[in-house]
């Protein structure tokens, strides 16, 4: 057993033990948290299928890329409901954004079967962006401990992450415009910094409030 295997089997055990949170979770929360809870169940249903199944979904390879959009479209998603994005107009752009540059990525990036790093530090750079505005609109006014706080968990969890990816992903870009290969292989670095903000996301699960409870917005 490699310890790719090992990184991969805990992170899915770990996606698992969010998944059986997320029907209490459901029920106890509004709307207003529901993209958080589809995000934690989109992420466990393309790890499962890229380690265990054909590794495609429509045709389409299970890569980074593919799992940044889904973040890219849930947390954007979340953004609206938490009221980032207060003109609608807005909102579908940045979608749009997203949608038009994975597209570009995997049609160029298609015969190589790789990734766009491209769009893999664009996207992220997005994420984090929103990762920073949701956490300046509700930290001020909550009066619920950050420890404590969905939002503030959930925020950190995809600053660090995609914070990490984004640099590692324009080192990667431009040492290959240089040399042919990579420096180092970053699959262990990824699934070690997935498997640590993964348990963010299951603690901002576990502190979602109920619907008469809410602390933000």
């Amino acid at each position: 057993m490699t310890l790719t295997n090992i990184l991969s089997g805990v992170l899915i055990l770990l996606q698992l033990i969010t998944i059986v949170l997320l029907r209490p979770a459901w029920k106890k929360s509004g709307a207003v948290y529901q993209p958080i809870l589809l995000f934690m169940l989109a992420g466990l249903t393309l790890t499962v299928n890229q380690v265990f199944g054909s590794g495609k979904i429509f045709g389409i390879h299970i890569n980074a890329d593919l799992h940044t959009l889904m973040a890219a479209l849930f947390v954007t998603w979340q953004a609206r409901r938490w009221q980032v994005f207060e003109r609608p107009v807005v909102y579908w752009t940045v979608i749009s954004l997203f949608i038009v540059s994975w597209a570009a990525g995997w049609i160029f990036m298609e015969k190589y079967n790789g990734n766009s790093s491209l769009f893999l530090i664009i996207s992220s750079f997005g994420i984090t962006l929103m990762a920073i505005e949701m956490i300046n609109r509700n930290l001020p006014q909550s009066r619920v401990p950050f420890h404590r706080n969905t939002i503030f968990l959930f925020s950190v969890g995809l600053l660090f992450y995609y914070t990490l990816l984004s640099l590692v992903e324009l080192y990667s870009f431009s040492f290959s415009l240089s040399s042919p290969g990579s420096p180092f292989n970053t699959h262990y670095f990824d699934g070690t910094i997935r498997i640590f903000v993964q348990l963010l996301f299951i603690r901002s699960v576990l502190c979602i409030p109920a619907k008469d409870n809410y602390y933000s917005y």
